[in-house]
């Protein structure tokens, strides 16, 4: 119910703008055309397709981060029990990025040759025969090759649905269509660790990555179900090598503004610092310096994401109605306090109350940033896509690095800069924003 009427407030806006345009013509002439409505592409996307696309798409995503939830929880067990440190084990997890990054753009030029629901049902597929296959780990080559086939499935997954959701909604309440997709995301993550935590201790980490199958399978199911967003006529006509030769001169021309540049170093800054925290740093804290078991880490990513969700439509509206810019900055400011103030925590719950806020501002920042590269190209489906994409790389690109450089650093003699570094860089990331960025909410909702 709760995800029915996050969807409906979603899609409440550009039907509202539409009745204004229809019913007070000399009131919309002063506005952007871009700024009052869909891209021209989207126009043939019907307020029904708007509303099932974006609830399957939300109880999509509660399953496929139910299955994340569980392999955040037992991927450090596992390696733990195959006798990986945790140097080797951040390199190893580094794998799933790094394919991700190879097959992002391969697959935003599928989406846009053949449509997104095509990619995302062979993404689910590739997650459904890869993930229960972890089970059989006993040694770091495999574990690393599986992950890297982990992140294959991922990548069409992360790529299609920012794609669908941003070829159903405008500036006015992008962030909030965004913001379903992120509630269900976190609904899925909320009880995925915990519960993987539980039955990590009882049966085994293996066991619960053989019990992702039916869950995925359900998730196959619901993927073959979604509608398509991608009109046929916006879709990509002339051959192949010409369009991988329009898809590069595409990029490049989106990826040469100022503005996107800057915009992805930020981003970048902040996935180095929050993936390699949340997905290294955090387990190897938990499990080396306050000895937590797989329940109490369980419960710590729960309380998280559990967090996150409660936080989504808020920081949604926030940064529909205040700005990309007050979401971004006020998330990394938020989240360098909270790495700062790390090393005082002395026992798991203080851990876990701690982790509370960090979740939040994590919330804000993709409040701000998830719909910021969408903005930059609303009239434009292509250039929007590549914008996404662009973004996606800076995503993989921060996963890859974080994690082995401070694992590494972890490892080290030099692990009290551990919580030096990472706060500067994010104060001094979210200050420049605040001051060089430039706003892309203009629309009064």
């Amino acid at each position: 119910q709760c995800l029915f009427f996050f969807g409906l407030s979603a899609l409440h806006v550009p039907k509202r703008m539409q009745m204004g345009r229809d019913q007070s013509p000399d009131r919309s002439a002063g506005l952007a055309k871009d700024e009052l409505s869909p891209a021209s592409d989207n126009e043939a996307v019907s307020e029904e397709t708007q509303r099932q696309v974006v609830l399957s798409i939300a109880a999509y995503s509660v399953l496929i981060c139910f299955v994340d939830g569980l392999s955040i929880t037992c991927a450090p067990f596992l390696a733990a029990s195959i006798g990986i440190p945790t140097s080797l084990y951040a390199v190893s997890i580094a794998t799933m990025p790094l394919v991700r990054l190879l097959a992002t753009w391969p697959t935003t030029f599928t989406a846009n040759l053949h449509g997104r629901t095509p990619v995302l049902r062979a993404a689910t597929a590739t997650s459904m025969a890869v993930v229960p296959l972890m089970g059989f780990s006993m040694s770091l080559l495999y574990f690393a090759a599986l992950k890297g086939l982990m992140g294959l499935g991922d990548a069409a997954a992360q790529v299609c649905i920012p794609f669908m959701l941003s070829d159903v909604s405008v500036p006015g309440n992008r962030s909030r269509t965004f913001a379903v997709f992120r509630v269900s995301r976190c609904a899925g993550q909320g009880i995925g660790p915990v519960t993987g935590g539980f039955l990590a201790a009882k049966f085994g980490p293996r066991a619960v990555f053989f019990g992702t199958a039916p869950v995925l399978g359900l998730a196959a199911l619901l993927a073959w179900l979604l509608p398509e967003t991608l009109p046929e006529q916006a879709r990509a006509k002339a051959d192949c090598c010409e369009q991988v030769r329009e898809l590069a001169d595409g990029a490049c021309a989106v990826g040469s503004d100022r503005g996107m540049q800057f915009a992805l170093l930020v981003q970048f800054i902040e996935t180095v610092v929050s993936k390699a925290m949340a997905f290294v740093i955090v387990p190897h804290v938990c499990l080396q310096r306050l000895h937590m078991g797989p329940s109490q880490l369980g419960i710590l990513y729960t309380a998280g994401s559990v967090t996150k969700m409660l936080c989504a439509m808020p920081s949604s509206f926030l940064s529909d109605k205040l700005g990309r810019k007050t979401a971004v900055t006020a998330g990394l400011i938020l989240q360098a306090s909270m790495i700062a103030a790390m090393p005082l925590w002395r026992s798991g719950w203080q851990m876990i109350l701690a982790f509370i806020p960090y979740s939040a501002a994590g919330t804000l920042n993709n409040a701000g940033f998830d719909p910021y590269f969408a903005d930059l190209n609303n009239d434009d489906t292509k250039a929007r896509d590549q914008a996404l994409a662009l973004q996606r790389n800076a995503l993989d690109v921060g996963e890859i690095v974080g994690g082995p450089v401070l694992g590494a650093l972890a490892s080290s003699h030099a692990s009290s800069w551990l919580f030096k570094i990472p706060p500067i860089l994010l104060l001094f990331s979210g200050l420049s924003f605040a001051c060089l960025a430039r706003e892309t909410t203009t629309v009064e909702n």
